[in-house]
This record gives structure tokens, sequence and C-alpha cells, in this order.
């Protein structure tokens, strides 16, 4: 489906079920451009994601000689790293209180590109399910926009 989608102009961004290296790193290398990691909670749980979507030397994923992303061609190691971290969307989702109250950790970490409020999973942990609008979760907004401001 990526690759389909490449074809026809539009940027294949993969939702992954988590933070598992081995289900990021198979999602980007069958094509997406971008991830969308769910509950990342705090720093060290985003230091993880970058570590499964980036290559060196910002994380440890691993090289494909040919991918969808070289148009299955390959070429200098070093380069396609380069172009790949450069041209790879990374963005975790913030669903929790936890989450929210970590914001400006989880946005400073190199390798995050943009962080996403899931409203329904944080309503839920504001004690205010289904209220999208409740006072609550639009100070939780604010307070996630300040901090990818201040990245």
């Amino acid at each position: 489906i990526c690759i389909a989608a490449t074809a026809l102009g539009v940027t294949p961004m993969v939702r992954v079920a988590g933070k598992d290296k081995a289900e990021i790193g198979r999602t980007l290398e069958t094509g997406a451009q971008g991830i969308i990691v769910p509950h990342i909670e705090n720093r060290a749980e985003a230091e993880q994601v970058v570590e499964a979507a980036r290559f060196s030397p910002l994380g440890d994923r691993s090289l494909l000689a040919t991918s969808p992303h070289t148009l299955f061609r390959g070429g200098p190691a070093g380069e396609v790293m380069r172009r790949l971290n450069e041209s790879t969307l990374v963005t975790g989702m913030i669903e929790s209180v936890t989450a929210v109250e970590n914001a400006e950790e989880i946005a400073s970490v190199e390798g995050i590109d943009m962080l996403l409020v899931g409203t329904n999973d944080l309503c839920n942990s504001l004690g205010v399910p289904g209220q999208l609008d409740h006072p609550k979760v639009r100070e939780a907004y604010a307070h996630v926009a300040a901090a990818c401001r201040a990245k």
C-alpha cells in the first residue's frame, strides 16, 4: 500500500501499534515515509522510538541494501541513511495526563518531529470522557502546543 501511495503522490504515514523496534523498522522498510507512535509517556519512550526509527547517528535502525525509499536501487549507505533520516517523519502521540505533563521533555528529543494529541484517550485520562471541548482538554492542547513551539 505504501509503494502504491507513493506512486500516486501520496505520502504514506502509518500508525504503528506501539513502540516495538521490530514493528517500527518493518513499517518503515515497507515504504512508509513516516510513523505515528501511540502512547508516548516520557522522554525515555520517545528516545526508544527514535532509536527504532532513525539511522545512525540518531538511532539504531537497520539498513536494507535496497528499499522502496531508494526505488530498490540502493546507493552509498551513509548517503542513504542521511537522506532517510531527513525525510522520515516521526510523530509521537500524547494521550494521557502523564504525557501532557512530560510534553516538554518528549518534544525536546532529537528525532521526534511532531506531537499529536490523541483526544479521546486524553479525555478519558483527564476524567472527562467524550468531552472534547472541556476546559481541561483545551488546557492540555495548549500545554502540548507550547512544548512544541519551545522545541
